[in-house]
């Protein structure tokens, strides 16, 4: 089991979806080896040793081990260490994975609340002038620790040394459960009580609500008991409050708490913050070998003043950590739509505009080749692309105005072709090589083969002007894996800058001189929202890069199945 502070990573899918394995350790490996920290053996495309996450200062460094189908993170593969934050999903062969921090387990109020009875007492019993020599009750300054009487040696040393002990538990965190959780604990451990309650003040009723109970000793039966006129006596007085002898305290020795749970001793400190109280720590002991003293009740208040201080932090921090990411996910949200606004506004002027040349354009391209009798393949490959261009514009009007599409079985050579036949000037004007390994008998996908058309124009364009001029190569490779349809686009450029790759699919972002940032933004929507497929991006530091799509095959036309007369057959 992680503890809180600590990493875990998630198995998302398949057939170990919602395995948790704890980063407790230096090194975590993952693979398909049972030595491995993380054993994935169901998934074939992850290697034997595939990759590891490292524990270091700078967070979860994450590393392949020369995987044969490699490691990525989102729709990035690395070759490279890369360091992880908190909720990134990385992808070994087919598997997802999710690397999370482990947050504080939060004390819900209602179920501290449960674990503790106020006992309303008479005031008759509390309410008098004597106050037993053991005793004491004095105000506490909110600001500022209260005089002590000389002390010993050791009574010095101890005190030190709870507030050195005090101010790394405070010091360590700025999470308000862990705060307190972390104050009682060590406020119990250096004054030796065996009950302890922490409460806070509620900020709109200003009634004090518990948030944390320990208790040293064996269990209670039922609820433990605490007195609300101590509690409300301390808050109310902004008094420090503490019985050496609570059983023949003449304020308390007849309380039903006292009584119930035989207390020997008790201290109640206010936790002040200027004028304002926070709230309240309350000890207490059964044993009569654990007194509390009046040092102890000094102490205990300088701690309170201190803990006030990491209270009124906390509480900063928290609201203001609310504060920050309602902001960001606002401006998030705001820049996503101006830039889907823009988008749209740019789409629709454009196939306007497009429009206007291309509606008189095809009438007179249809005379122009019915009268020239050009050959039937260039006439046919005119057609296509004035097609193509109409097509083009509808999309485009799209952005603005939403359509669906509807998806068929689409052979995805035919459309790779075409793509290539249209874009072979281009690579030739470039000097580079565009090459074909198209895998025998592949299966028809899902989709849209005009939509289809124009990821791939995108991408193998994009191929062509990232291959050096004069040597370049771009290779359309296709194959079968595993219910899907893959199919890469390989180029022998320099590679993507690592900067780049998180935003590569961001609307309206381009490297390109004179670029519009609109083409992989359209081919991820086309490709993951359209056709519930992905697209992966694998750059090499030495150069060249791979573009994957990803698209699931098509399933057989109903009269192309089997029938029972076939099988008898």
């Amino acid at each position: 089991m992680a503890r809180p502070g600590e990493y875990i990573l998630s198995v998302l899918n398949g057939e170990m979806a919602g395995h948790v394995v704890a980063l407790d350790r230096e090194t975590l490996t993952i693979g398909r080896n049972a030595a491995n920290d993380l054993c994935l053996p169901l998934d074939p495309r992850i290697s034997r040793w595939h990759a590891q996450l490292t524990v270091t200062p700078e967070g979860i460094v994450l590393e392949d081990r020369n995987s044969g189908n490699g490691t990525w993170v989102g729709s990035t593969r690395v070759y490279t260490p890369v360091t992880l934050p908190p909720g990134a999903q990385v992808r070994v062969g087919r598997t997802w994975l999710q690397l999370d921090l482990v947050a504080p387990e939060p004390a819900p109020e209602v179920d501290v609340s449960g674990q503790i009875v106020w006992v309303e007492e008479d005031e008759d019993y509390v309410e008098t002038t004597e106050e037993p020599a053991e005793s004491v009750v004095y105000p506490v300054e909110p600001d500022r620790p209260s005089a002590a009487a000389l002390v010993d040696a050791e009574e010095l040393r101890r005190r030190l040394h709870a507030f050195e002990v005090v101010s790394v538990a405070l010091g360590s965190t700025l999470d308000m459960e862990t705060v307190l959780y972390a104050l009682l604990d060590t406020v119990m451990q250096v004054m030796k009580a065996d009950r302890g309650f922490l409460l806070l003040v509620d900020e709109e009723t200003g009634e004090p609500v518990p948030r944390v109970v320990r208790q040293q000793t064996a269990e209670e039966d039922g609820p433990m008991q605490i007195s609300r006129h101590i509690v409300d006596r301390a808050l109310e007085r902004r008094a420090a409050i503490q019985t050496s002898d609570a059983m023949h305290d003449r304020r308390f020795r007849e309380m039903d708490s006292v009584v119930g749970f035989q207390i020997r001793s008790a201290a109640c400190v206010p936790i002040l913050r200027g004028e304002r109280v926070l709230g309240a720590v309350y000890l207490d002991t059964t044993s009569a070998s654990k007194v509390f003293s009046k040092a102890d009740l000094e102490m205990l208040t300088s701690l309170a003043n201190q803990a006030a201080i990491a209270i009124e932090n906390a509480r900063l921090y928290t609201d203001l950590r609310e504060a920050y990411d309602d902001l960001r996910a606002a401006q998030e949200q705001i820049l996503r739509t101006e830039k889907l606004s823009t988008i749209g506004a740019l789409s629709a002027s454009i196939a306007h505009d497009m429009g206007n040349v291309v509606t008189p354009l095809m009438p007179l391209v249809r005379l122009l080749l019915r009268t020239c009798e050009p050959d039937t393949d260039l006439a046919e490959m005119t057609e296509r692309q004035m097609h193509r261009l109409s097509a083009m514009i509808t999309r485009l009007r799209s952005f603005s105005r939403p359509s669906s599409i509807e998806r068929g079985p689409v052979d995805i050579h035919e459309v790779l072709e075409e793509t290539t036949k249209l874009l072979q000037t281009e690579a030739n004007h470039r000097g580079v090589e565009l090459a074909r390994e198209y895998a025998d008998g592949l299966p028809p996908v899902l989709g849209d083969a005009q939509e289809l058309d124009r990821v791939f124009l995108n991408i193998i364009l994009n191929g062509i002007q990232a291959a050096p001029e004069g040597e370049g190569k771009v290779t359309v490779r296709t194959e079968t894996d595993e219910g899907e349809v893959a199919i890469s686009v390989i180029d022998n450029g320099p590679g993507i800058p690592e900067d780049v790759l998180p935003h590569l699919f961001e609307p309206l972002f381009t490297t390109k001189e004179g670029g519009t940032g609109l083409g992989l933004f359209s081919c991820k929507r086309i490709v993951e929202d359209e056709h519930n497929g992905s697209i992966e991006i694998d750059t090499r530091p030495e150069g060249g890069t791979t573009v994957t799509v990803r698209l699931a095959q098509a399933e057989p036309p109903e009269d192309s199945r089997p029938t029972d007369d076939d099988l008898d057959e």
